[in-house]
């Protein structure tokens, strides 16, 4: 558990000190250093973005991504809003729906996992100067509440659940825990021509999406991250 906590604590204080130093220097280099030009790019933009969630468990202990392990496919959708520090650097604030889970081919049939969240990532941004068509990275965070989901297996059906902790699966009598929030680490690169926008995002939790006991022969407990890729298109007003 310590461990976790360290690595997390480590996450967000590198991801700070990058921040803060590439903004310094972004902004002494366009406004201090000798002729600067005015800014080309407004303080704030804004627009909405959606497109294909291919969805993906990252099990905790040494099972990881392993082959019985594919994707699910789920839909996003966000409105966001681009805080333009500089001309080629900014914070984008994104507020919507993100699905996520996982599909498993089980050798005794398929199992789906869906899971469904309002969702709030957060970038650090930087980008080209060129209008007509501007290149961009972006890293941070998200954090996300649980709506609701299910859980289909192919031989006993589907289970459904909300975002309150807790769901019990066909005659199981020990409970899987479905944690209420999802937070993690998200990285986009995407290009952006006049109006549109084309993205490409990772994402992986730093916290379980649910945690369960397997029958004892398979021996100890599981949990799963959230992790996965995003094929996105939006609108910049």
């Amino acid at each position: 558990m310590k461990e976790h906590v360290v690595m997390k604590k480590s996450y967000g204080f590198l991801i700070v000190s990058v921040f803060i130093f590439l903004l310094n220097a972004s902004l002494f280099s366009e406004s201090d250093s000798p002729g600067a030009t005015a800014r080309k790019l407004p303080l704030f933009e804004g627009g909405v973005k959606g497109g294909l969630s291919m969805a993906s468990f990252f099990w905790t202990g040494d099972h990881g991504w392993n082959n019985s392990t594919m994707f699910a496919f789920l839909p996003a959708l966000w409105g966001f809003c681009d805080v333009n520090l500089t001309d080629t650097v900014g914070i984008e604030l994104n507020a919507g729906y993100a699905g996520k889970g996982c599909s498993v081919d089980a050798s005794d049939g398929y199992l789906h996992w869906y899971y469904h969240y309002l969702d709030f990532p957060v970038f650090i941004k930087w980008q080209t100067q060129d209008p007509s068509m501007r290149f961009y990275a972006s890293a941070g965070g998200y954090f996300s509440k649980l709506l609701s989901g299910s859980y289909d297996f192919g031989v006993s059906g589907s289970s459904y659940f909300d975002g309150k902790g807790a769901m019990t699966i066909g005659t199981n009598d020990s409970p899987t825990f479905m944690h209420p929030y999802d937070y993690g680490l998200a990285f986009n690169t995407g290009v952006q021509r006049t109006h549109l926008l084309f993205e490409f995002r990772f994402t992986v939790s730093l916290s379980p999406a649910m945690e369960f006991t397997p029958p004892e022969e398979y021996g100890g407990s599981r949990g799963a991250l959230n992790s996965g890729i995003m094929l996105i298109a939006g609108y910049k007003l």
